[in-house]
């Protein structure tokens, strides 16, 4: 009778659970951080299959934020752009006609214009981290591990890679919240995730 208890499910059943995609690719950048740390430390016969693994991390989690994380993140600008009217006629005096509403009404459409252009301009610097990496990737796959230019290139990909994350946490994740269903998008990015894991050379 008492061999039942260890078999209970529930807490394995509440990590099976969508994760909040924020949360799970905080997660990832966690990862990729020792990832960077194992390929520091790892012996010179080993440092091949180290960087191999970091690459192929970074190029998983690349593809998932092309995919699925920059466009939620254009889909909340969108959205917040769409519910912007409501929101200003609502506060409309609605007094002596179009006239007295053009002011305050240009205003706001200014304001978010301006939002709008720092949100495309996080976007934009996003992406082009990515290219910087991927380019780094394939000027590191070329060169000899042991050489002063693999370790100049390495140090810059770290560096690239851990302004970017910075960036994201910081300033691009947060435009997310209250906007997107973060748990249905997490469950999408783990589905992509495993599947591109599953596609990679290091898959068993």
């Amino acid at each position: 009778m008492t061999k039942r208890m260890p078999k209970q499910s529930r807490p394995d059943k509440q990590t099976i659970q969508p994760a909040d995609a924020v949360q799970l690719l905080k997660a990832d950048h966690r990862q990729v951080r020792k990832l960077f740390e194992q390929c520091g430390a790892a012996p010179a016969d080993e440092k091949n299959a180290a960087a191999a693994r970091l690459f192929v991390a970074l190029k998983i989690h690349g593809t998932v934020e092309e995919e699925l994380i920059y466009p939620a993140v254009r889909t909340a600008m969108e959205t917040d752009r769409l519910g912007i009217p409501p929101a200003r006629g609502a506060h409309d005096p609605g007094d002596d006609g179009d006239e007295l509403e053009a002011a305050p009404l240009d205003g706001l459409e200014l304001d978010l214009d301006e939002e709008d252009e720092e949100s495309e301009e996080l976007l934009s610097a996003a992406y082009e981290s990515h290219q910087i990496i991927e380019d780094l990737i394939r000027q590191l796959q070329s060169v000899d591990h042991g050489s002063d230019d693999y370790r100049e290139l390495f140090v810059e990909l770290e560096e690239i890679v851990t302004e970017h994350v910075i960036e994201e946490e910081s300033d691009l994740f947060p435009l997310l919240a209250d906007r997107v269903d973060l748990q249905a998008l997490g469950a999408e990015v783990q589905r992509r995730m495993n599947e591109l894991a599953s596609q990679s050379p290091l898959a068993a």
